[in-house]
């Protein structure tokens, strides 16, 4: 649960961010993944059917474990110290895979004194990734939710924060579609970074970047 202690300033605005897709590279940093799977002799097609599979097995994210353990049932001889080795490396620069503009953008709401809140899906390794990057130090709270959707923790920070307007920011549609289901009165926009992605018709705005994102919000939230 989120403590109503968690925000030390009363202002007007709340800002709740995803992580992967919105501040953090996800492609970037799962292209340097598989390339780290890669060089212990795993090949990329195993690595990736070990991946989907164990998605399909745990509906709230990705847990590595279980994606090692598939791996080395095609490949017995896998040196598992040596690539959890890898992965701890990896998830130590962890902050080298924000977006070019999250950090002004993070920096830039900090300094109006306007509050902001993470709220990602996964279980250990998310909340590892997240810990690592450092958001942590703009995001106040920083959640990370084993759950198959954000509403409940969401109505959570959003009863905790009491603020007079909520932005919720995530790139994936139905995610965006169900926190504005629940949550009409927020504004709710879709980040699309990659032009496959499958896009909102609920989202009030769909954005490329963070910079458009910060245009939106001033328009709507302005005196």
């Amino acid at each position: 649960s989120v403590s109503p202690h968690t925000y030390s300033c009363m202002t007007d605005l709340l800002l709740v961010l995803d992580f992967d897709g919105v501040l953090f590279n996800d492609t970037r940093f799962k292209r340097d993944y598989e390339r780290l799977f890669a060089r212990h002799g795993v090949p990329r097609r195993i690595h990736r059917a070990a991946y989907a599979e164990s998605r399909a097995l745990h509906h709230g994210g990705y847990r590595h474990d279980l994606h090692i353990m598939l791996i080395k049932k095609h490949i017995p001889t896998l040196q598992l110290s040596r690539i959890e080795r890898g992965i701890e490396e990896l998830l130590a620069h962890a902050g080298e895979y924000f977006y070019a503009d999250t950090l002004s953008f993070l920096h830039y709401w900090r300094s109006r004194k306007e509050r902001t809140a993470l709220l990602s899906r996964g279980n250990k390794f998310q909340k590892v990734k997240v810990r690592a990057s450092g958001v942590a130090r703009f995001c106040k709270p920083a959640i990370v939710a084993d759950t198959a959707d954000k509403v409940a923790p969401l109505r959570r920070i959003i009863k905790a924060a009491a603020a007079r307007q909520v932005v919720f920011i995530d790139d994936t549609k139905h995610m965006v579609d169900a926190v504005k289901q629940n949550f009409p009165h927020i504004l709710v926009l879709q980040m699309v970074r990659r032009k496959e992605q499958e896009r909102s018709a609920r989202a009030d705005a769909i954005v490329p970047n963070l910079a458009a994102a910060r245009r939106f919000i001033e328009r709507r939230t302005g005196p």
